[in-house]
């Protein structure tokens, strides 16, 4: 636990460059906002954190993405390798009346790479589709 939390502590710049050498996020990621989060990881249980890895890696829900019947927004990115737009693709063809918006040059983290687009687009999604039901 010690050497997990001074990883992720003593050098914020450290870490983040990691992360995007594990291409875990994009060049556009900035440390200033990766740093709380990196803080948060530390007090985590780092077995714990790669279990969940490792859940979520085996995890898949495509057997109900058929049966989903509200409006959907999926947004991926182009440098996402944990869920590349292959699956985002995958998934709005199985999801009736989805949309599928690609962030390009973003990563995982694209809500931080790059949050006036992702909001921007999460905001056209629910003024779309909130309007309709007023």
């Amino acid at each position: 636990m010690v050497a997990w939390r001074a990883l992720l502590l003593a050098n914020p710049s450290f870490t983040h460059r990691i992360a995007q050498m594990s291409r875990a996020l994009g060049p556009a990621a900035k440390v200033e906002d990766m740093s709380r989060y990196y803080r948060h990881l530390a007090f985590l249980d780092p077995l714990v954190v790669s279990k969940m890895a490792e859940a979520m890696h085996a995890h898949s829900g495509a057997d109900v993405l058929s049966t989903v019947k509200v409006p959907t927004l999926i947004v991926a990115a182009t440098l996402d390798t944990f869920t590349p737009v292959s699956l985002a693709q995958s998934m709005h063809e199985q999801i009736a009346h989805s949309e599928l918006v690609v962030v390009e040059g973003a990563s995982h983290g694209a809500v931080v790479e790059k949050p006036d687009e992702v909001n921007a687009t999460v905001r056209s999604f629910l003024d779309r589709h909130l309007s309709r039901e007023s």
